[in-house]
């Protein structure tokens, strides 16, 4: 039997090499399908399938508050204090961490270097079940009353690349942020905490320098992640600490009204962002699963039309005494799909089958094709959408400017020099510092605002616009425009009557058909609510993306709201970039304060339509590869068929058909062939395609160009395909076609 088995893959060898085409066709076909499939799925399992290097996944959940019984938003500190002491009985433990890993400056010798860090509480790695590979966590009086000595525990990366693995960093004061902390203890390798991305170094949440977030229940900033109690599931967790919002929307209803608690399986993505990117990639192994189907069909009809062939030869061999069963191992060794055939039925089938598979396979092509251009074309009606500001020859350099050990007094200071100098740079047209940035996707919040002087409609209290914090300058800067009033002037500052400048839809929401130029609006706060007056209004224009519907906005100057994580916005005449000017400007007046990011503005903005360019990138790619396998696929079919069909195209020419007719002839089966993968992929496409709506600007997922640009598209691979198999059908001898058969 092992010997007869050796005999079948030495004769599979070599009728692979007599037929190099279909084998080198056959195996790129499968290499492209099986190659696509595991890169995606490469990602798909390090992002979500993959447990997370060092926790104990068991049991773990995420925590975090609602608006309105929806969404999944940080928590304040107040509020987390109370969730913990009141979970007990639901859960083991509940931990607290900020979300995004803060820029924090590291000294080295005379300069600095930027790292990240992220706050935790104590409990933090003992709730995640980490030990430490070196060194220990946090003990429960190290984030309990600020002003004590400063620890934190270092990643594993963050230990090889800055200190080359050295284990005595253990017990080690470092500098960040210019104060002194002492490194305890190393992460386990691999470990990144609860995100995707993790930290350079963990700091208790009690090393933050601005003590109103520990006793402001409006100050939002934490997330939650617990462990279920033994026996205790998600819905118990939810239910109780569902009575623990209520107490607080109670008990402090301006901080918490309407204000729930979400308690959802713990996930390497926050909730927020959760569902995009596992949509996203969703989408990706769809597609490339549909090209892994394009190559086996591909495949399966060559080998069909193949062994079609092959029947005069199994024939011969069945004569002169080949056994069935030999027969059948042989057609296994060569391929699988063979034994699905079943012999003479099989056979019968596949003359009807053959052309099923090309025309399922020229529907998937196109499928992809279809998603490529309605990308493609998302991306141009994105380039045509007027985002009412202008980013050419503008630059940004980001910083935290408590990284360089400024406090809200000389942080203030430092902008306005800052500003100065950066102005009075070779080439510069003007200069402004930002809080928030267009076209990221986030929005900002300092909370809520009414109308000082009359009540909202609706029985609404206040509403809830994004802010942003700039100096003078910006508008020029930017190339907003406003619409009426003015811009912040240098006498906006503190001590000074407060003032904002609001957006068109703000304006219409709180004063709707009047001027509201000099009309004063509230924002509550803690402390006191804040009363400003509006000096100007601003053109509506795109916030957080190109696609969205427009919003409220509010913009108040820093002079007056001081933030110390600015972005440097600088607006040159021409020529070469500014970063570098800017960066000595920096390195002169605090080298402790490093640049988070530098790039220009028009790069920055880009990033909204990142996953539009991937997924046009990857569903053009594999459009292609589909629509060159459909190709080989119509002209493998066409071809055998005109290879079987020789003698009757022998006896239409005897007969007076001209070469003319017969090239009609094939190329109308094409035809045929394509027309019905073509409507069939046109009618998957517009029920498919509006599962990617929400990534397509001013485009409709059936969109009429995209589909007809695909249809003519194929048709045209059609024609091409089928017209050399056509041209040799012309060429037949009529008499030579009649005597060979």
């Amino acid at each position: 039997m092992l010997e007869h088995g050796w005999q079948d893959v030495r004769f599979a060898a070599r009728l692979l090499r007599r037929s190099p085409m279909f084998t080198a066709v056959a195996a790129a076909s499968l290499a492209i399908g099986i190659g696509a499939n595991t890169t995606i799925f490469t990602i798909v399992n390090g992002l979500l399938v993959r447990p997370r290097p060092g926790l104990v996944e068991t049991g773990l959940v995420d925590v975090g508050r609602t608006q309105d019984g929806s969404g999944f938003d940080n928590m304040s500190y107040p509020n987390y204090l109370d969730y913990r002491e009141a979970s007990h009985s639901v859960l083991q433990d509940l931990a607290a961490f900020r979300i995004e890993p803060r820029p924090m400056s590291l000294a080295t010798g005379d300069t600095a270097i930027r790292i990240y860090g992220q706050t935790v509480s104590g409990n933090y790695f003992d709730v995640l079940g980490v030990r430490p590979a070196a060194g220990r966590f946090f003990r429960p009086d190290e984030d309990q009353v600020a002003g004590k000595s400063l620890v934190a525990v270092a990643s594993h990366k963050f230990w090889q690349a800055q200190f080359g693995g050295d284990p005595s960093l253990v017990g080690r004061t470092i500098t960040l942020n210019g104060q002194a902390f002492t490194i305890v203890g190393i992460a386990p390798e691999g470990f990144t905490g609860t995100m995707v991305l993790g930290p350079d170094v963990w700091v208790p949440i009690h090393a933050s320098p601005n003590q109103v977030l520990f006793t402001s229940r409006a100050s939002v900033w934490l997330m939650g992640v617990g462990r279920l109690a033994p026996g205790v599931t998600i819905a118990q967790a939810q239910a109780a600490l569902g009575t623990v919002a209520a107490r607080l929307e109670h008990d402090y209803p301006d901080a918490n009204r309407r204000k729930g608690i979400v308690v959802l399986a713990s996930s390497a993505f926050p909730a927020q962002i959760g569902l995009y990117v596992k949509g996203f990639l969703s989408i990706l192994m769809g597609l490339v699963g549909l090209v892994l189907l394009i190559a086996s069909v591909n495949v399966a009809g060559m080998l069909l039309a193949r062994a079609a062939g092959r029947r005069r030869e199994i024939a011969v061999r069945l004569a002169i005494g080949a056994g069935r069963g030999r027969l059948v191992r042989q057609l296994l060794t060569e391929s699988l799909l063979l034994f699905l055939m079943g012999g003479g039925a099989g056979l019968a089938l596949a003359l009807r089958l053959r052309n099923l598979l090309v025309g399922s396979q020229i529907a998937l092509a196109l499928l992809l094709v279809v998603a490529a251009g309605l990308f493609l074309r998302a991306l141009q009606s994105a380039g045509r959408i007027d985002p009412g500001f202008d980013p050419t020859n503008v630059e940004l350099a980001s910083l935290d400017l408590s990284l360089g050990g400024l406090d809200d007094a000389s942080g203030q200071a430092f902008s306005r020099t800052l500003l100065d100098r950066v102005r009075a740079l070779p080439g510069v047209e003007s200069a402004c510092l930002t809080v928030q940035l267009a076209l990221d996707g986030s929005g900002f919040g300092l909370g809520g605002v009414a109308p000082a002087d009359h009540p909202l409609p609706n029985g609404r209290q206040m509403l809830g616009p994004d802010w942003n914090i700039v100096t003078p300058g910006f508008f020029e800067t930017m190339g907003i425009r406003l619409v009426r009033g003015r811009a912040f002037l240098d006498r906006d500052r503190q001590g000074a009557p407060l003032v904002a400048i609001i957006n068109e839809t703000l304006a219409k929401q709180l004063w709707p058909g009047e001027d509201p130029i000099g009309r004063r609006l509230v924002n509550p706060q803690p402390d006191g609510a804040m009363t400003m007056e509006v000096v100007g209004v601003e053109r509506d224009r795109k916030y957080r993306s190109l696609g969205e519907a427009p919003r409220g906005y509010i913009y108040v100057p820093l002079a007056q709201r001081y933030l110390s994580r600015v972005t440097v916005l600088v607006k040159r005449a021409g020529g070469s970039s500014v970063i570098p000017a800017l960066r000595a400007v920096l390195h002169e007046l605090n080298p402790n304060l490093p640049i988070i990011e530098a790039q220009a503005l028009s790069a920055y903005v880009g990033i909204g339509l990142l996953p539009q360019r991937i997924a046009l990138s990857i569903a053009g790619s594999l459009g292609l590869v589909g629509l060159l396998l459909a190709a080989i696929g119509i002209y493998g079919v066409t071809a055998y068929t005109v290879s079987r069909r020789t003698r009757e195209i022998g006896i239409r020419m005897a007969l007076g058909a001209r070469p003319g007719d017969v090239q009609r002839l094939v190329l109308a089966q094409g035809a045929r062939l394509a027309g019905a993968g073509i409507l069939a992929g046109l009618a998957v496409a517009l029920v498919v395609s509006r599962l990617i709506a929400s990534l397509l600007y001013g485009v409709g997922p059936g969109d009429p160009i995209t589909y007809g640009a695909a249809a003519i598209v194929f048709a045209g691979m059609t024609l091409a395909a089928s017209w050399a198999p056509a041209r040799r059908a012309a060429a037949v001898d009529p008499m030579r076609a009649l005597r060979d058969e």
